[in-house]
């Protein structure tokens, strides 16, 4: 019966799939940004540019978004 259980767990773990984050700031972000990290921690230099999607609009479009990602939205009026 353990054997069955053990089974079934790793089973089930390995069915879990992790997602990647995303970040909006309606205060700080801009959509031309990638949306790859929070407003503290952006890049200019970068190309393009790794900062938070500025709309929550913005954010769905990121064309790298999948099923089981997190997008996190700082405080704001969105």
């Amino acid at each position: 019966m353990l054997k069955k259980f053990v089974f079934a767990l790793a089973l089930c773990a390995g069915m879990v799939a992790f997602g990647k984050d995303w970040y909006v700031d309606a205060n700080g972000g801009n959509d031309d940004w990638d949306g790859s990290c929070r407003y503290e921690d952006r890049d200019e230099s970068a190309s393009p540019v790794k900062g938070p999607k500025k709309t929550l609009q913005g954010t769905m479009k990121i064309s790298g978004l999948k099923r089981n990602d997190v997008v996190h939205a700082a405080p704001g009026v969105y």
